[in-house]
């Protein structure tokens, strides 16, 4: 019998054991042949959108999805290997917010915008898509990484990280004195954190200043309304006072001390706020 002869049972127990390059040269036999094998051609062929992610054409990848061009190879958006990151990591590193419609439309295609991928180098790493993009300062990829639901999970002691993501919010409007529950960002913010910020925000609107000042000029005219005989006495309400002016001035002074440590001029309200009180606040806070 001729090999082009072949039943079609034969021909597709045939085709089950051939690579994709033997396949392909199997379905040229005939036309037969041809249309026989055409299922098999679609369950193993790799998409458009998978070979340009797979081959990291981010130009060719951001055209194919902005003309909706679908169905990626499940779990191919958050794959990564070694010194290759997920797609969407590698987008906001290469391309950051001169592609972010391509950025959004991963997130429609199945990208986690949470996925940490873990670099296996002599040092390793983990990184978020969020960390990646306030790494590279892609502010608004970040922002939108956000409103995608991407959470923050940077260590205690990375507060220059923290303080990217604050100054983030920051710059697309959030009010750092804003009340919630009764306390501001500032009520619960460390000094140290505090201080990172205003080293990041050196250009007018001061908004961390302003929250600052306001913050401070409150709990000390709190103090100074409380009548001196109820001073000496150290009821719970003075004491209370005083704790709050102590962690509002540490927080003023942090401010202060990143403006003055990069010379950036301060507001007259702030600067004459530290000049005609910072004297008598130390002594009031370094008394017993």
């Amino acid at each position: 019998m001729p090999f082009s002869d072949l039943p079609n049972e034969l021909v597709l127990i045939i085709a089950s054991e051939l690579d994709n390059i033997s396949l392909s040269s199997l379905s040229k036999v005939n036309k037969r042949y041809h249309l026989l094998l055409e299922n098999d051609f679609r369950e193993r062929a790799i998409g458009e959108l998978s070979w340009a992610i797979k081959c990291r054409k981010l130009r060719l990848l951001r055209c194919l999805v902005v003309h909706h061009v679908k169905k990626a190879t499940p779990g191919i958006l958050n794959y990564g290997a070694d010194n290759q990151w997920p797609i969407l990591h590698e987008t906001i590193y290469q391309k950051g917010d001169e592609y972010l419609d391509l950025t959004q439309k991963l997130f429609k295609h199945g990208a986690d915008v949470n996925l940490r991928w873990l670099n296996e180098d002599e040092e390793p790493f983990e990184q978020s898509p969020l960390e990646v993009a306030l790494g590279e300062e892609e502010l608004e990829t970040a922002s939108v990484l956000i409103g995608h639901g991407a959470l923050p999970n940077f260590e205690e002691e990375s507060l220059a990280e923290l303080a990217k993501l604050v100054n983030l919010f920051i710059e697309n409007g959030a009010d750092p004195g804003e009340q919630i529950n009764g306390q501001c960002f500032m009520d619960r913010a460390s000094a140290d954190l505090v201080k990172e910020i205003a080293m990041i925000r050196l250009t007018p609107p001061h908004s961390i200043a302003t929250c600052a000042l306001r913050g401070v000029e409150t709990a000390f005219n709190r103090i100074k309304k409380t009548p001196m005989t109820r001073q000496r006495r150290g009821p719970t309400r003075f004491l209370s006072d005083r704790n709050a002016l102590k962690e509002a001035w540490a927080k003023f002074e942090a401010v202060h001390g990143a403006f003055k440590s990069k010379e950036v001029p301060m507001v007259d309200s702030f600067y004459d706020f530290w000049n005609d009180n910072h004297a008598e606040i130390e002594q009031l806070l370094g008394s017993s």
